[in-house]
C-alpha cells in the first residue's frame, strides 16, 4: 500500500516506523501495570494494514517472547502473499490451533493505541489470534473453563466458518 506513515514524537516511536519500513510491521508488546485493572498481558502488530493491507493481530494472555514469535511468522506469511482468515483453525502456525476471531473496533482504544495512532483512526481491520486451554477447548466450546476468559477475553464474535 502507499499509505504515509506518523510523524515519529520519540524514540519508540522511531523504533516501530523503522521496523514498519524495514520489515512491514513491528510487534507491541504490553504489561498492564494499573494494579486495579491489570488486564492480560498481550501482544499486537502494527503496520500488516499499511504495508500488505492485511488485518492487524492482536494476541492476549501468552508471554511475550511466545505471541511475538507467533505474530512474526504470521507477518512472515503475509509478506509470502498468504491471508489469514478469520473462523479458520490454523495448526501450523504455533504448538496449539490457533484460530482468528475479528476484533470489534470498540475495543481498539482499551488495547491498540498504536494501531490507532499509526491509521489515523479505527477505520483498519484487527484479527485476534485464539489459542486454546491446556484442556484444549477454545472459549467458545463447552467444557472451556471461564477463567480462561480473564487471560484471554475475546474481543469479537468467533466467526463459524471462514469468510
Amino acid at each position: 500500500m502507499d499509505k504515509k506513515l506518523p510523524d515519529a514524537e520519540d524514540d519508540r516511536d522511531r523504533a516501530i516506523l523503522g521496523d514498519i519500513r524495514r520489515i512491514g510491521w513491528s510487534v507491541i508488546q504490553i504489561n498492564p501495570d494499573n494494579p486495579n485493572d491489570p488486564g492480560p498481558l498481550y501482544s499486537f502488530s502494527v503496520g500488516l494494514v499499511h504495508t500488505h493491507d492485511h488485518p492487524e493481530i492482536i494476541l492476549l494472555g501468552l508471554k511475550h517472547a511466545i505471541a511475538g514469535q507467533i505474530i512474526n511468522n504470521i507477518g512472515g506469511l503475509v509478506l509470502l502473499g498468504q491471508r489469514i482468515e478469520p473462523g479458520r483453525v490454523y495448526n501450523d502456525l504455533a504448538s496449539v490451533p490457533l484460530v482468528f476471531v475479528e476484533v470489534d473496533p470498540a475495543y481498539y482504544s482499551k488495547y491498540v493505541a498504536y494501531a490507532l495512532w499509526l491509521c489515523g483512526g479505527s477505520n483498519f481491520p484487527m484479527l485476534q489470534c485464539v489459542w486454546p486451554l491446556k484442556s484444549g477447548h477454545f472459549p467458545w466450546e463447552e467444557g472451556y473453563d471461564k477463567r480462561g476468559a480473564a487471560i484471554q477475553p475475546l474481543l469479537g464474535r468467533r466467526n463459524p466458518h471462514p469468510s
